[in-house]
């Protein structure tokens, strides 16, 4: 399923790309975009917030799941 929303994240990402060349400008958002996920994701495992109480007030909302 991951694969399927990163490939379909990469088309849309890649507008243009008629000729079989991904246009520079899709190229630097794309690679800004994934920079921006990785500091956000970085930025969480460095602080290792307590996420407990959050879950449990969700808790309603997710408990079909």
């Amino acid at each position: 399923m991951l694969l399927s929303m990163m490939a379909a994240v990469l088309h849309v990402a890649a507008t243009g790309s008629i000729d079989g060349e991904v246009p520079r400008r899709s190229r630097i958002a794309l690679g800004l975009c994934v920079g921006g996920a990785v500091l956000v994701v970085g930025a969480v495992v460095a602080t290792r917030p307590d996420i407990g109480p959050t879950i449990e007030r969700a808790r309603p909302w997710i408990g079909d799941w």
